[in-house]
């Protein structure tokens, strides 16, 4: 594992250019949008498979499904499988989403993991300094190239000349409803809430409007302890949603029940004014889900403490750049007073118009196209 100051010292260097390589980057973005040759050439010619393990973590199904929306959307042909499929093992272009679960796991003998590997661009969802990072580092450096879910990391990988981008997987209204729609109540970690609650959200009802205050689901850590036990009195009073469970000993893979969270959450958040983004780390990063999945896409407004940013949002006006040590000051006026009211919803509106314009799945999907399209066909057989 790679010690945390370590970490941290990767990451003070990217924070000291950090306007320079967001500039940059959002420069690239918008230059992915003007359709060139080689973009053309690779929708007509290219199928992509996205390649999900089918013990992986029943919340990276969503991601796999954002990706392959935005690819659609820009005109690609995609399918998503898991490792058992037929034909997987042929594939000409597999994201492969994970890689620190798909290679940890078990693969079919059909699959030649070296020569997977070579050809494979690597979505990767985990932090910089996890264990499970650190595990999948050979893989990294053999395949085609990386899209990462954090802005940091890509540019770390970039450094160490490993062809990368960042991308945010999008959810517009139609895949939102997508996921509102998987949900039927019945899983037990819901089937205390009031009917209402569950069933009146909806993800365009103004912020004062909405029964729940506010949202968290995650697993234990020190951090997030003393926080949620600092701010417990205060919490108590209000209307909360907080699910805070044990660290399972293995990944929770996609079934009747698990594919019931992704979508009971995003339903509860639709009809809560605050999503509290606690970090599993001192680092905290800008998570995906917490911001984008349960925050932007189903109109509350995300409350965080200094994670590490992204381009495309910016702190007090995408969403609310709290010291957790003032946590519950800042709780109270988000939700007691009128400006903290209208500040909220004006930052509501704001993440959501980036959502929707900045960051329109066809967008992002011009952007994947125009990293692939960039890569190397295979990894030489060095590896």
């Amino acid at each position: 594992m790679v010690r945390e100051e370590h970490v941290a010292s990767i990451l003070a260097q990217i924070s000291k250019s950090y306007e320079s390589l967001k500039n940059g980057f959002l420069r690239q973005f918008a230059q992915s949008q003007l359709i060139s040759d080689k973009h053309i050439k690779f929708i007509r010619e290219e199928f992509v498979t996205i390649i999900l393990h089918s013990q992986a973590n029943h919340f990276m199904r969503p991601i796999a499904h954002a990706l392959a929306n935005a690819l659609v959307q820009a005109g690609v042909r995609t399918q998503i499988c898991d490792e058992n499929a037929d034909g997987v093992e042929h594939a000409t272009t597999p994201i492969i989403i994970a890689p620190h679960e798909f290679f940890t796991f078990k693969l079919p003998i059909k699959l030649d993991r070296y020569a997977l590997i070579r050809k494979s661009i690597l979505f990767n969802t985990e932090q910089i300094g996890s264990p499970w990072f650190s595990s999948i580092m050979g893989v990294i450096f053999g395949s085609r190239g990386v899209i990462d879910i954090n802005f940091q990391s890509s540019e770390v990988f970039k450094k160490s000349n490993i062809p990368s981008c960042y991308v945010l997987p999008p959810i517009d209204r139609r895949l939102r409803n997508v996921f509102l729609a998987e949900n039927n109540g019945q899983h037990p970690l819901f089937s205390w809430i009031r009917s209402n609650v569950k069933s009146d959200g909806f993800p365009d009802r103004p912020y004062s409007d909405r029964d729940l205050d506010l949202f968290f689901a995650g697993n234990k850590t020190f951090l997030r302890t003393r926080t949620i036990a600092k701010s417990a009195p205060y919490l108590a009073s209000r209307n909360c949603f907080i699910s805070y469970t044990d660290s399972p000993p293995s990944t929770i893979p996609t079934d009747d029940t698990s594919i019931l969270l992704f979508s009971g959450y995003m339903n509860i958040v639709s009809n809560t004014k605050l999503v509290l983004a606690l970090p599993r780390y001192s680092i905290g990063y800008f998570e995906w889900e917490r911001f984008v999945a349960q925050g932007f896409a189903n109109g509350a407004c995300v409350i965080a403490s200094n994670p590490l940013k992204s381009p495309f949002f910016e702190p007090d006006i995408n969403y609310v750049d709290a010291p957790l040590r003032n946590l519950s000051s800042y709780l109270k006026w988000l939700l007691e007073t009128r400006d903290g009211a209208d500040s909220a919803q004006a930052i509501i509106d704001t993440s959501r118009q980036v959502l929707e314009e900045e960051m329109s799945p066809t967008r992002v999907g011009n952007f994947i196209v125009s990293f692939l399209s960039s890569l190397d066909k295979d990894q030489s057989d060095d590896f």
